[in-house]
């Protein structure tokens, strides 16, 4: 047989990459596996852990699987998470280990499969082609190797994978199932099986379209051929031999061939005498005959019977076990499914979901879309999410989701996992579950009116409530209210900021408490413009960029409005941010530039540093073209009047920039030229006649533009 693993390992046999070793008893085989894994579930050292997988494949290669008690299934957890590192070497051990348990331990490794099989198919679509490959390996030794129900169940509900290499390897192994493996586990899980295919059929992936046409899964279990009884054959014997005694009818005629002898239908006795002689005729049976009669019947009846029990037997459909209703593909599936979780949490039968926790939450996702009704659901969910609840966590989004965020199961989870923490997992969850997030809180202001959101939640609440419906708007602005610490009159203004920039809160524009910049006394604005100087100046030097983000954003809504303060002494570190980003990141910093060139002392500052660079002949410089970018995208973005304070003040101090040899510096400056000349040519006159005909005459045609 090819081996699954054929052009990933350079042998067939997972296990010979490595030399075997032997235990002599189970109570050193217990040892031997408590160690291997406290190795695998090293988390400092992941060398450990590597060797800790290749010493269970040198102990497994040695045949310590053969000790009672020693039990692999306890590796499983630290196995899975090697197989989810970034490590490829770690993973490659992984996937061995886990080839080498199923070709070895066979069935009994399918109490191991459920979060193995999960996170195998996780790292399929990885984009380091070994460890997709060594995943995909180790698959399909799995369904090559371990028949069980359990792990059929699992690869059909990878069916719905989003990628198209893990859907091949499911119906690759479901091809494996119909064909390979015993009949009756395939009859028992047809249903499902074909559930799966109906839709594969149609896959997106033509691979999968081609295999799933091809794949027949077989109907029913056919009875074998029943051997030929020896007692009939016996009784054969018996019939063609005479036997002394036996009534013959007279006046026999002569012998005769039976193809001659003419057939007639036997009509019913006509007369009483007839029937009576007849009756005595049958009874006319020696000892010897009644016997042979009574062997006949009882051996007839017994072969009969022996036959319907062993028909009976193969075609019996084993009882129905909830794991193969797992995940529900009906109205009619689903309801027995509801019917019997309850059935074992009544009964205190939970042993019966002994690993079917991994299971449990996907298929009461895909049940819920046959039965949507929560109030069907809830008995079971009271119980089982409590039970699981480590389980069901990872899913948790997804439920609350498909019940619509219903306020029974919003009760049942908050007393679990807490809101809080639920909330702070949409933080981290995909895009597509906005939407989601936006109900969830909508719900809970609603369902849990004292709730109020953690600082990072409330930032997460403002960047999701821009362009939502009138109908949301009003609850999740109250939480963002809730969630926002509020100014303590008597802690400095300053420190507040800092408050709110360390929580990613600070916005001006929605904090009302920052108003009390307009109250300051002017020794106190004094103070806290330099203060906050110097805080921006730490943000600059500490170099992370969602403070600097952050506070640049709140500068570029402050500086406008708060013409009372200088913000001159933010200008140096601004061009420290500006020199070290690449052009890509500049635009947020020459945002905030252009702020700054309509506060006079700062204006002095920025033309400060304009006027350096001409003094040193170095009219090329990027900061240079920053600066009359910024300089002209404000004159752009504001009214005459505001261009006219600043044409005598900017204009002579870039007049010498025309001679750049950078064309945007040129460009530039003929740009704020021509706007102050359309703005007020009277005031800027003087300044135009300085300049040489040709600059006039670029200076004339921009302004005609």
């Amino acid at each position: 047989m090819e081996s699954p693993r054929q052009g990933v390992e350079d042998t067939n046999d997972p296990l010979g990459t490595v030399s075997p070793l032997k235990v002599s008893s189970s109570t050193d085989a217990l040892a031997v596996i408590d160690d291997i894994e406290d190795m695998i579930n090293n988390k400092t050292d992941w060398e450990v852990r590597c060797q800790g997988l290749k010493n269970a494949m040198m102990y497994l290669k040695g045949n310590i699987n053969q000790f009672p008690g020693c039990d692999f299934t306890i590796l499983s957890t630290g196995i899975a998470d090697c197989i989810l590192d970034s490590r490829s070497t770690l993973v490659r051990w992984a996937t061995l280990l886990v080839s080498a348990c199923a070709m070895q331990l066979k069935s009994g490794f399918a109490n191991s499969s459920d979060i193995l099989i999960q996170n195998l198919f996780k790292q399929v679509p990885n984009g380091t082609q070994y460890i997709s490959k060594s995943c995909s390996a180790a698959l399909k030794y799995i369904y090559t190797y371990v028949t069980h129900r359990r792990v059929a169940r699992s690869f059909l509900t990878a069916a719905s994978n989003k990628s198209p290499a893990s859907r091949v390897i499911v119906v690759q192994a479901i091809e494996c199932f119909a064909n390979n493996w015993p009949i009756k586990i395939v009859v028992g899980l047809k249903q499902n099986i074909d559930h799966v295919l109906n839709h594969m059929v149609n896959d997106s992936c033509f691979e999968v379209r081609k295999i799933a046409s091809r794949v027949t899964v077989p109907s029913s279990v056919s009875p074998p051929t029943s051997p030929r009884s020896p007692s009939l054959k016996n009784t054969k014997k018996i019939e063609e031999k005479p036997k002394k005694g036996i009534l013959k009818t007279p006046n026999r005629a002569p012998s005769a061939s039976p193809s001659k002898i003419p057939i007639k239908l036997r009509s019913s006795p006509s007369s009483p005498m007839e029937r009576k002689k007849n009756h005595r005729v049958s009874f006319a049976k020696t000892t010897d005959e009644i016997i042979i009669d009574e062997f006949r019947d009882t051996s007839n009846k017994k072969q009969s019977n022996s036959f319907e029990l062993q028909q009976k037997e193969e075609n019996k459909i084993p009882e129905t076990t909830i794991d193969e209703l797992m995940p529900p593909t009906s109205v009619k599936i689903t309801l027995k499914f509801l019917n019997m979780l309850d059935d074992i949490i009544q009964c205190d039968q939970i042993d019966k979901l002994d690993g079917l926790e991994e299971l449990l939450p996907e298929s009461i996702i895909i049940g819920s879309r046959y039965v949507a009704d929560f109030a069907k659901w809830r008995y079971s969910l009271e119980f089982l999410i409590p039970k699981f609840s480590q389980e069901f966590k990872d899913k948790i989004l997804e439920i609350l989701s498909t019940f619509f965020f219903d306020s029974l199961l919003l009760e049942i989870v908050d007393e679990v996992y807490k809101i809080n923490t639920i909330a702070k997992m949409y933080l981290e969850a995909p895009r597509s579950f906005t939407n989601d997030a936006i109900q969830f809180f909508y719900q809970c202001s609603i369902k849990f009116p004292d709730y109020v959101p953690e600082i990072q939640v409330v930032q997460y609440l403002k960047s999701i409530s821009e362009n939502i419906p009138q109908k949301y708007y009003e609850n999740l602005h109250k939480l963002i209210q809730l969630g926002t610490p509020a100014s303590n009159n008597k802690e400095p203004l300053i420190q507040y900021i800092k408050t709110l920039l360390d929580n990613e809160l600070l916005d001006f524009e929605s904090q009302k408490n920052l108003l009390q910049i307009y109250n300051l006394t002017p020794s106190e604005l004094t103070d806290f413009e330099r203060d906050l100087a110097i805080l921006w100046e730490d943000i600059v030097a500490q170099g992370k960029n969602k403070l600097i983000d952050n506070f640049t954003k709140f500068l570029v809504s402050v500086v406008p409005k708060l013409d009372v303060m200088s913000f001159a002494g933010f200008v140096d570190p601004l061009f420290i941010l500006i020199s070290s980003e690449s052009p890509l990141n500049q635009k947020k910093f020459i945002e905030l530039l252009t702020e700054f060139v309509g506060n006079e002392e700062t204006l002095n500052c920025i033309l400060s540093i304009v006027d350096s660079h001409i003094k040193k002949e170095n009219l090329e410089s990027g900061n240079l073209n920053i600066i009359i970018n910024s300089i002209f995208e404000y004159i752009n973005s504001h009214s005459d009047d505001k261009t006219d304070e600043l044409i005598t003040v900017i204009s002579p101090r870039i007049t010498p920039l025309l001679k750049s040899s950078s064309t945007s510096i040129r460009r530039y400056t003929i740009s704020i030229f021509s706007a102050f000349y359309k703005a007020n040519y009277a005031l800027f006159e003087p300044y135009f006649k300085s300049l040489a005909p040709a600059q006039q005459r670029l200076i004339v045609m921009y302004a005609k533009k």
